[in-house]
């Protein structure tokens, strides 16, 4: 088997038919054999249904467990050398995947990412546009890689990368995951702009809660990895604000103002340089730490 596309779904009856559709007319213009696997995460509709109909493999979990354990069970059953995943409701064009797949075999990438924030991305609210480029933004800054969609659900890979990449969480952030510890583990990700369609249904998407989601991950990820990068722009910041106070205070005193507050003043500001400088020793253990979980 060449390659398994894996579909999670949770009430997704208004977007899965089509998609599916949609998805078996271009793997048939793929080399090698696939297959298709749809992770019924228990929804309460007909998708499961839809999909036997259309002579789809289909894994069902009688309760909800979350969009990344669908994907989890979906890709411990794959029998594909390589695997794929997309959503249901129609918002990422099947006909994507092929270039997706071709990129994969062209570069030989560890893994293959559809960038909606590189392409015709009709369908993604403003709200969550403008949070997926501020949390895209700034994991590309913390990791030192760049990172134009972080949480694409359209990946190809090979199956050996989603071991190296394992353990990952069960939630929303499962794809997100992906891309950080691809990106901390030094692989070779490449990003294809695909477009990004309107959805079939209702999003059950929640831009404040995932977008915490996402953020935790993200520091984790780094703390884990480069830890660094994390503690010294916070240590940095309490130095600053401490040097900056302690000049502006010295200023005064030396202008020949004579004042308890003055001399209050100086010991708060010392303490927040020294703190700042605390932190800054933190990050250098943590990072003596990762640095030697990595060998």
């Amino acid at each position: 088997m060449e390659l398994s596309v894996v579909i999670p779904a949770f009430n997704e009856e208004r977007g899965i038919g089509a998609t599916l559709d949609e998805l078996k007319a271009f793997l048939k213009s793929m080399a090698g054999s696939s297959e298709i696997i749809l992770v019924d995460d228990g929804s309460s509709d007909r998708t499961a249904a839809i999909a036997l109909a259309k002579g789809v493999k289909v894994i069902s979990h009688s309760t909800n467990r979350g969009y990344g354990a669908a994907l989890a069970a979906g890709f411990s059953a794959a029998k594909g050398r390589v695997l794929a995943c997309l959503d249901a409701d129609g918002t990422y064009p099947p006909s994507e995947l092929p270039k997706l797949y071709a990129a994969l075999r062209k570069s030989g990438a560890e893994m293959v990412v559809g960038s909606r924030m590189a392409g015709k991305n009709e369908g993604m609210p403003l709200l969550r546009k403008f949070g997926n480029r501020i949390l895209s933004n700034f994991a590309s800054f913390m990791l030192g890689v760049r990172v134009s969609d972080l949480s694409s659900g359209m990946r190809v890979l090979p199956k050996e990368t989603l071991q190296k990449l394992l353990p990952l969480s069960h939630e929303l952030d499962f794809t997100v995951n992906m891309t950080l510890e691809a990106a901390s583990q030094k692989m070779l990700v490449v990003e294809v702009p695909i477009d990004y369609r309107h959805r079939a249904g209702e999003s059950k998407l929640s831009a404040s809660r995932h977008g915490l989601m996402f953020l935790k991950s993200i520091i984790r990820v780094v703390r884990d990895y480069e830890p660094l990068r994390l503690f010294l722009p916070i240590s940095g910041f309490f130095v600053l604000v401490g040097v900056l106070g302690m000049l502006q205070l010295l200023a005064r005193r030396l202008g020949g103002e004579q004042s308890t507050s003055i001399t209050n003043g100086l010991i708060v500001t010392g303490a927040l340089v020294l703190f700042g400088l605390q932190i800054f020793f933190f990050g250098i253990i943590a990072d003596m730490i990762a640095s030697r979980n990595k060998k």
